[in-house]
């Protein structure tokens, strides 16, 4: 555990605030009027994909199968850091059932036949191709609001998220999920 100097706040920063896309250390510090900046974390360089365990503002934006080190930015206003290694995986858990669907990735890449789930922090959309059901779901709890097939680049509803499948065939816990299903989105770490 490691005490922070009183004077500064210490926070991390996404390449143009979103999980998708690169942009250089530099420019993210000068736009967020940093005294100075590190880059901390390994990244798809072909898009800039977290390749570690990433939460920003409570959210889980990157998971990792993998224990990874990871570096923990306390709350203010006495910010502490923390060094540990972990894995983070997170799952569908449908109002009132007891298992769980395990979604395969988070804020990354859809997969054929994989589960992904897209958060507002990645982009404006899935950008995905069109061969795959894209699950829309908003609110609070989190309820299906659309269900799209055979259509990507779906757009991310700001309070909400959407479930990406890579093809076209959904197994049957995930065809369950209907228009008006509510669900909550577990994180096991």
């Amino acid at each position: 555990l490691f005490r922070s100097p009183q004077k500064v706040t210490l926070s991390a920063a996404r390449a143009h605030d979103e999980v998708m896309g690169m942009e250089t250390v530099d420019s993210i510090a000068k736009r967020h009027g940093a005294l100075a900046a590190v880059n901390a974390g390994f990244f798809n360089t072909a898009n800039g994909d977290p390749s570690t365990v990433l939460k920003l503002d409570g959210e889980l934006v990157s998971d990792s199968t993998g224990s990874r080190g990871v570096l923990a930015i306390g709350p203010l206003p006495k910010q502490a850091l923390t060094f540990d290694v972990l894995s983070a995986k997170q799952a569908i858990r449908v109002n009132g059932a007891t298992t769980e669907i395990v979604i395969d990735g988070v804020d990354t890449t859809r997969a054929r036949g994989r589960l992904m789930l897209y958060t507002p922090k990645y982009h404006a959309d899935t950008d995905t191709a069109p061969n795959g059901v894209e699950i829309v779901a908003s609110g609070s709890p989190l309820t299906v609001r659309e269900v799209r097939v055979d259509a990507g680049h779906t757009p991310i509803p700001r309070d909400g998220v959407v479930l990406s499948f890579g093809g076209l065939e959904l197994p049957p816990a995930l065809a369950a999920l209907k228009v008006g299903t509510a669900f909550t989105i577990v994180t096991h770490w």
